[in-house]
């Protein structure tokens, strides 16, 4: 099985290293599987059984992560559906969340668990699946895939490509391993020049790396009339004659900062209203729980509970993006603690004013151009918040420039779908046809 793989010492003690770890890693899984509930009810996905007989022939494989990725394909998702009819697309994710999120959206004939990384397990999956093409979205990038695929001589590209500030020290610590594995993927669809730099410096071929924006800055820009946002406010019980303030994606921490924030401005303001939408679904019960030791009466949108006393907790999938189109200004989550942000694109692109915190270094780009755009307010502390809040309700002409030039910018940061399927199409078979454009050698 090793021996599949091509030969040189290296390789040969690559294969080897990624084999044991793997396998430590499978053994986990399974003891960890025998006590939690969670895993156990995901293992025979993971181990390439339960939905994998289901898929039927070729297909084009996009791999990511959980909620955030998934939501980031899916601009690239529907264009492949509008652009390749004929193709069946399987769409896996990490997380049992990311999954749920992509049954529910994502234009895909299958949506499917990640297998786990393991060569036994991968050769199972490979034996049910036929991809044309595997599509790694970020940085999803699993050791034993990759040899595998590449071998096989399947096309592998990274598209929003991304290294963080956090992991590129780590990465760089294991360049000796980075480098064998990004050779085998095709080409490298990067998010900005910094994230160019860094993959280059790992070991990536610099004439494979590509500066393409994200796709994920194409998913704002959702359509939703006036006639599906009146109804929308009505079903929610948002007042049409007091403003709206969301704070999309919070995360720990900055949850409890919004809600003194917007407690203190409703001292000067008592007609504001919040909806609070949580990132992570585990974590709604925490965020009632603050919003219960802060005194305030809300509703809960997953108990079909309008608005109670100006306040919503938004405790459902899906819903963000909508919501965002009813606001006045909207608060970015996961950027006052050190996550790096979220997409400020996607209020932006319903021409809403946005605040951010200081920790943007996910969305380093869009957050520049919101910058220097004038499209964003920057606050660090609780009460920064606090009179973004009041400075945005206050003084609208002030309100209405800020949402003017954050929509400009999500304007001039569209198209990286378009600029992604170009590049996809060299990997593919001509549509209607079983043509390669163009084959992958065995790197």
């Amino acid at each position: 099985m090793i021996g599949a793989f091509g030969s040189g010492v290296k390789n040969f003690l690559l294969k080897c290293i990624l084999l044991l770890f793997s396998s430590v890693a499978l053994i986990f899984f399974l003891i960890r599987s025998i006590w939690d509930p969670k895993w156990r009810e995901s293992l025979p996905e993971r181990l390439g059984f339960a939905g994998w007989s289901n898929v039927d022939g070729a297909v084009i494989w996009v791999h990511a992560a959980s909620v955030g990725e998934v939501v980031g394909a899916l601009p690239l998702l529907a264009e492949l559906r509008a652009q390749r009819p004929e193709s069946k697309i399987l769409l896996t994710t990490t997380s049992v969340t990311g999954r749920a999120e992509a049954k529910r959206r994502a234009k895909a004939d299958y949506v499917l668990l990640a297998p786990l990384d393991h060569l036994l397990v991968l050769f199972r999956v490979l034996g049910c699946v036929r991809p044309q093409i595997l599509v790694l979205v970020e940085t999803e990038i699993w050791p034993s895939q990759l040899l595998i695929f590449s071998a096989k001589a399947i096309p592998i590209v990274l598209v929003n490509g991304r290294i963080s500030d956090s992991s590129f020290p780590s990465y760089s610590r294991l360049g000796i391993f980075f480098r064998p594995l990004l050779s085998r993927i095709s080409f490298f669809l990067v998010q900005s020049t910094l994230d160019a730099e860094r993959f280059i410096s790992l070991g990536a071929q610099e004439t494979r790396v590509q500066v393409n924006g994200s796709t994920k800055y194409d998913a704002g820009g959702l359509s939703v009339s006036e006639e599906d946002k009146k109804a929308l406010r009505s079903e929610l019980g948002l007042a049409s004659d007091a403003p709206v303030f969301v704070a999309g994606s919070v995360r720990p921490k900055e949850d409890e900062i919004v809600v003194d924030a917007y407690r203190a401005a409703r001292g000067t303001v008592p007609n504001l209203q919040l909806v609070i939408a949580p990132r992570h679904p585990e974590r709604f019960d925490e965020v009632a729980k603050i919003l219960d030791k802060a005194g305030l009466q809300y509703g809960r949108r997953s108990k079909g509970e309008p608005v109670s006393e100006r306040v919503l907790l938004l405790d459902t999938l899906g819903e963000l993006g909508k919501v965002y189109s009813l606001c006045d200004f909207s608060f970015v989550g996961g950027s006052l603690v050190n996550i790096g942000g979220h997409n400020p694109l996607e209020p932006a692109s319903f021409s809403k004013a946005v605040i951010v915190g200081p920790y943007t270094h996910n969305v380093r780009d869009a957050v520049a151009s919101l910058k220097r755009e004038g499209g964003m307010i920057e606050v660090e502390t609780c009460s920064e918040l606090t009179q973004a809040l009041l400075r945005l309700t206050e003084d609208v002409a002030f309100r209405d420039s800020v949402a003017e030039a954050a929509y400009r910018v999500w304007q001039s940061n569209n198209g990286a779908t378009k600029k992604t399927l170009q590049v996809l199409s060299r990997y593919l078979p001509e549509p209607s046809s079983g043509v390669l454009l163009k084959k992958v050698h065995n790197l």
